[in-house]
C-alpha cells in the first residue's frame, strides 16, 4: 500500500516538473516573438566589448554534393561588461532556431537568448538577453548552415580533377575578414584567438 502512494506521489512530482518545463519553453517562445532593435550596433566600426572570445571549439560537417554545410560553435568567452547583449560577425550563414545558449563555466544554468539577430549589411550577428548576463567566463554555443560558396571566401568550394572525374573540395580563406563566412566568430584582428 505505502508502495502504490509513493510511486504515486513520484508520478505526480514528475508530471508537475515536465509540465513547469513545457510553461516555461512556452513562456520562452513567446518572448522570442519580440522584435530585436538591432540599430544600435549597425553601422559601428568595431564590435561592442561586451564578450571577448578565449578559444573556438568548431565542428563543420560540409556535403561536397549539395555544397552546403552544418556547424556547431562553442567560444569560450570572457564577459567583461554588464549586458544583455552579445554581438559577433556572421555572414551568409543561418543560425539553426533555438541552437544558441550561454553557460557561465562556473555554473549549470544554462540561459537562452530572448533573441537572435542577423544583418546582413553589417555582418553582425546579435544575440539578447532578459537579463544581463554575469561577468566572468562563459561558453556560447551556436549551431549554424551555410553554403559552399564559389566566391572564394570563407568556407568555400573548389574542384579537382582525379581520374577524369571532376570533384567538389572544401577549402578555406579567412583573411582578411572573412571567418565570419565559416563561423560566427569575432572577426576582427583584436580578437583572434586559438580556434
Amino acid at each position: 500500500m505505502d508502495f502504490r502512494v509513493t510511486a504515486a506521489a513520484t508520478g505526480t512530482a514528475i508530471a508537475l516538473v515536465v509540465g513547469a518545463i513545457y510553461l516555461a519553453r512556452l513562456k520562452l517562445r513567446i518572448r522570442r516573438r519580440r522584435p530585436l532593435n538591432m540599430e544600435q550596433f549597425k553601422g559601428l566600426p568595431r564590435l561592442p566589448k561586451f564578450g571577448v572570445p578565449k578559444r573556438y571549439v568548431l565542428e563543420l560537417r560540409p556535403d561536397l554534393e549539395a555544397c552546403k554545410f552544418d556547424g556547431k560553435l562553442a567560444v569560450t568567452l570572457d564577459v567583461v561588461d554588464k549586458t544583455k547583449y552579445l554581438v559577433l560577425n556572421a555572414a551568409d550563414l543561418v543560425i539553426k532556431d533555438k541552437s544558441v545558449s550561454l553557460r557561465g563555466t562556473a555554473s549549470t544554468e544554462v540561459k537562452f537568448p530572448s533573441n537572435v539577430g542577423l544583418d546582413a549589411e553589417d555582418e553582425i550577428l546579435v544575440i539578447e538577453f532578459d537579463e544581463a548576463l554575469p561577468q566572468g567566463e562563459a561558453i556560447l554555443a551556436i549551431e549554424f548552415q551555410g553554403t559552399l560558396n564559389d566566391q572564394m571566401k570563407g568556407f568555400y568550394r573548389s574542384t579537382y580533377v582525379i581520374d577524369g572525374e571532376k570533384r567538389n573540395m572544401a577549402v578555406t580563406q579567412f583573411e582578411p575578414a572573412d571567418a565570419r563566412r565559416c563561423f560566427p566568430c569575432w572577426d576582427e584582428p583584436a580578437y583572434k584567438v586559438q580556434l
